[in-house]
């Protein structure tokens, strides 16, 4: 096996069902931007409503500050919740590629090919182009994603165009499939 590929035990990734497979790589391997991303907004939206509270006790009787207050506080947590939910998982089954508002399921007998992004915003992004036209990119495989993944930036190149660990773990997959190595 490909020294890039991180082998994950199956037990210490959560399987969404019994088909799922066993995981070869997984994007991020650490929750702590995420948690980062949620402490670092949770604590003003928490000032927020908390100034909110107090005005409407110790001041008013108007509830007008309070519903002022939660509706941004709300948006604000839909939002860090949104933002940070991006996945790219490799596993014997397919791939798995979770954007911001869209989760995509592939099985390798989907999959035609694997590539990385052309696209100047998507540097490094692994693409995957299906059997039935469409291309889907895993947003969490750029270049500008690498720290946040737990990698290195510079795995993808002097240019940051060239596939990462993402691209070439999805690609050492496809081919493994392709070899019969996997259940068809």
């Amino acid at each position: 096996m490909a020294p890039f590929v991180h082998r994950l035990q199956e037990d210490t990734m959560p399987s969404t069902s019994s088909t799922s497979g066993s995981v070869l790589y997984h994007a991020p391997h650490v929750n702590v931007a995420r948690i980062a991303v949620l402490v670092f907004l949770g604590l003003p939206i928490l000032l927020v409503l908390g100034i909110g509270l107090l005005l409407l006790v110790g001041h008013s009787k108007n509830p007008a500050l309070l519903v002022l207050t939660t509706p941004p506080s709300l948006l604000a947590i839909a939002a860090a919740v949104v933002l940070t939910r991006l996945r790219f998982t490799v596993s014997t089954s397919g791939l798995t590629i979770v954007n911001f508002l869209v989760t995509h399921r592939l099985a390798w007998h989907e999959v035609q090919v694997i590539r990385t992004s052309p696209d100047f915003f998507l540097r490094g992004a692994t693409t995957v182009h299906t059997r039935d036209g469409r291309s889907l990119t895993a947003l969490v495989t750029t270049a500008n994603y690498a720290m946040w993944r737990g990698e290195s930036f510079r795995d993808h190149g002097e240019d940051l165009r060239s596939g990462g660990r993402p691209a070439h773990a999805a690609i050492d997959a496809h081919r493994r499939y392709l070899a019969g190595e996997f259940e068809r």
